[in-house]
């Protein structure tokens, strides 16, 4: 094992962004968790979703609610119809961090902004985000891909090993 050295190393950085120190205790860093954004001009994530989600009549969007206790998607379906406005609310009633994680449905939406904790942020490369205890995060969007989206409760998201690395629950969104 003459690299271990460097995969333990890998993963320690990997999630020593995820963690912050908090009363002497590690705990997850709550809000969005985004992609970084490269200004890839064919990115939905950049100008095109911005124009999308800014033209979309916000006064209409269908606010679809999602909960997560004891671990688990509530609800666990969200059903939307493509190029509409959706507000997706996610509360977290346990008493620990929780994680909302749809990589798929968010990279193929445009997406407007995320509220967390009263606070409003533009968040077009989004890929989840991390709820504290008794908090509520909404993400604005509008899905610009038909399909079928998992969304997880996952503290870590790598592609193709997510269903390996998910704590408690799966939900699915499906966009008509």
């Amino acid at each position: 094992m003459k690299f271990q050295w460097l995969a333990v190393g890998l993963t320690g950085m990997m999630l020593s962004g995820c963690l912050a120190v908090t009363d002497g205790a590690y705990k997850f860093v709550e809000g969005a968790d985004t992609y970084p954004n490269f200004k890839n001009p064919n990115s939905k994530c950049n100008s095109v979703g911005a124009d999308v989600a800014k033209k979309a009549n916000w006064q209409d969007a269908e606010v679809l609610e999602e909960e997560i206790r004891d671990e688990i998607y509530q609800s666990g379906l969200l059903y939307m119809v493509q190029n509409k406005p959706y507000v997706i609310r996610i509360t977290n009633n346990d008493d620990t961090v929780r994680f909302f994680r749809a990589p798929g449905l968010l990279r193929g939406a445009a997406i407007l902004k995320t509220v967390y904790n009263g606070k409003s942020a533009d968040t077009p490369c989004m890929r989840g985000v991390a709820i504290g205890p008794g908090k509520t995060a909404e993400i604005h969007l509008v899905p610009l891909e038909a399909g079928g989206f998992d969304f997880h409760e996952t503290a870590f998201w790598f592609p193709h090993v997510t269903e390996f690395t998910t704590n408690g629950s799966v939900g699915f969104a499906y966009v008509q």
